[in-house]
């Protein structure tokens, strides 16, 4: 009786392997060959608390883009604190957002270097950061870990400048732009720059505060990068203006497949 049972599962999985339906159930279970993105904030929750408490916050982003078909895992440093290269292979893209308000740079070569690794094997990166509060030591420092992160690709802090926290109206014809009329970010925001000649400066929050910049190497076979200094992945969870609507074209425009 028994053999007679485990013979009869042996035919069935053997017609699963002939029609190549078993392969597709494994495929759809495999995370690697999943639409997936990894969000990874730079905080350990120790000072954060007025924003952010833990990845439970970031739902109204992570439903968005379910509903694009990927899949999210939220985490920060205190989940993991650091980030490898083999971290990061387990998804198509890695978002990194700036979260602590101190000046201390708690990212190590290792973690830079093996985020450009990262890049240089075709998957995509988005680098959220803000700016230096000037004369504030409420607020502190809002780039030194992601900028940690950017400077590989040769993108850097600039200044600041003041804006308008309601939104600014956004002018781009880049796909990551489609449909976005207006971006929500902080009242100061950082102003970013480049010193690597293949990243374009897509959008200026204002006319001296460059804001939004791309890296792309896909035809060279290597990967997609957004950079931005406005911190618009910590407001996209918040939903304001078309933040959201940004970060889903984001999604779009880095994945790899």
């Amino acid at each position: 009786m028994r053999r007679a049972f485990i013979l009869s599962i042996c035919c069935i999985i053997a017609a699963l392997l002939s029609s190549g339906m078993l392969t597709a159930v494994c495929k759809g279970i495999d995370s690697s060959s999943s639409k997936s993105i990894l969000i990874y904030i730079l905080s350990n929750r120790s000072d954060n608390s007025h924003w952010y408490k833990d990845p439970a916050d970031l739902n109204p982003l992570k439903e968005v883009l379910n509903d694009k078909g990927f899949m999210v895992n939220v985490t920060d440093k205190l989940i993991l604190p650091t980030i490898s290269i083999s971290d990061m292979l387990n998804y198509q893209e890695i978002w990194i957002l700036e979260g602590d308000w101190d000046n201390e740079v708690e990212v190590s070569p290792e973690e830079a270097e093996d985020l450009h690794k990262y890049y240089e094997m075709g998957n995509g990166i988005w680098i959220s950061f803000e700016t230096i509060y000037p004369q504030d030591t409420t607020y502190g420092s809002w780039n030194e870990d992601a900028l940690a992160f950017a400077k590989g690709f040769g993108v850097e802090w600039a200044s600041y400048d003041t804006g308008d926290p309601s939104g600014v109206e956004a002018y781009s014809n880049h796909p990551i732009f489609e449909d976005v009329r207006s971006i929500c970010f902080d009242d100061i925001v950082g102003c970013l720059y480049s010193k690597n000649k293949n990243v374009y400066i897509l959008w200026n929050y204002s006319p001296n505060c460059q804001g939004v910049a791309v890296l792309d190497g896909r035809h060279d076979g290597q990967g997609r990068v957004v950079f931005d200094s406005g911190w618009i992945l910590g407001y996209a969870y918040l939903d304001k203006n078309d933040d959201l609507l940004f970060a889903g074209n984001v999604a779009d425009w880095l994945y790899p497949g």
